[in-house]
């Protein structure tokens, strides 16, 4: 047997629309892309945006073995210094004709069987990225599903998540990407508290705010979709650009700091931008805080129509 190499060799990258990915990414997941290599699996579709850096969030490995199931493929599987990941896109609702809450129950579904066939379970997920079609008119009623098909699972084990409204890779109500572990022994996975805002579950929202797995010689953080909500799970800053991108960073600084990790280490950043909002300040705003954090932005639905703008990120200790 091959032994699993002795750092994690997950990757996360942001790509420009117009560079190829990189050779360790062709075994892995486009989560979001203009224009993704065909036969990839992704879960939306990014628009273009004057004046934004599109492009495509990458996760992979150098070592990933394609996932396939009914014939269709859906991500990759690959073991490293973590454990055994499965990496899965583009999991939808399977009929578009359907009530948005029956193709969001049927795409649990679908993830809960394609997961128990490569030896999964929803316990094992620790972070999942879902689109929305017009989000803001069902956004409730997906957090119903959500919450029932993780019911027993506990909330402070829920997996780090980002949801936002835009058009989904098959014209479904939804579509789901995801990662899965099976931690080698001595690799602890753990959900972190955000010291500047309450937990989700608090409010109806079921997931973590970050989550943090270590392995010997590494960790890695990857942190949900972080918006301007108070502590109390209001939204702040209503109608303040300046004031939510302001907010939004100082949450996602507190939170890293409060785990010893520097900017330096984010491998990359999302930046989604509400329809409506000017793009272009906004991403002008945000990049005045990240500095060089390799970040693209996209226009897509924040869950809640005061929300002008959402960021997550992932980042990298060690290894």
């Amino acid at each position: 047997m091959i032994a699993a190499p002795p750092f994690p060799s997950l990757r996360c990258a942001v790509v420009p629309a117009d560079a190829p990915l990189p050779e360790w990414a062709t075994g892995g997941i486009v989560y979001a892309a203009t224009a993704a290599p065909t036969g990839t699996p992704r879960s939306c579709v990014m628009p273009d945006a004057p004046g934004l850096p599109g492009g495509q969030l990458v996760h992979g490995a150098a070592d990933a073995a394609p996932v396939w199931h009914d014939g269709v493929r859906l991500g990759a599987t690959w073991t490293d210094g973590f454990g055994t990941w499965l990496h899965l896109a583009g999991l939808g609702g399977s009929d578009p004709t359907l009530p948005r809450p029956e193709q969001a129950a049927r795409c649990y579904d679908r993830c809960a069987q394609v997961l128990a066939a490569h030896g999964f379970g929803f316990t094992d997920v620790v972070r999942t990225w879902f689109q929305l079609d017009r989000i803001l008119d069902w956004y409730d009623d997906f957090n119903r599903v959500r919450s029932a098909r993780l019911a027993g699972q506990a909330p402070a084990a829920a997996p780090a998540s980002t949801a936002v409204g835009g058009r989904t890779h098959d014209g479904g109500a939804i579509s789901l990407a995801l990662l899965a572990l099976k931690p080698a022994p001595g690799v602890h996975v753990a959900t972190l508290r955000s010291p500047l805002q309450g937990p989700a579950p608090a409010y109806g929202s079921r997931f973590s705010r970050a989550l943090r797995i270590d392995a010997p010689g590494a960790s890695w953080l990857t942190v949900s979709g972080t918006a301007s909500i108070a502590p109390d799970g209001r939204t702040a800053r209503v109608g303040d650009l300046p004031g939510q991108v302001a907010l939004t960073v100082d949450v996602l600084d507190a939170l890293l700091s409060a785990q010893d990790c520097p900017w330096s280490a984010v491998d990359g950043a999302v930046l989604y931008v509400s329809p409506g909002v000017d793009p272009a300040q906004a991403l002008v705003l945000t990049r005045a805080r990240l500095g060089a954090v390799p970040l693209i932005a996209s226009v897509q639905q924040v869950c809640r129509g005061d929300l002008l703008v959402e960021i997550e990120l992932d980042a990298r200790l060690g290894g």
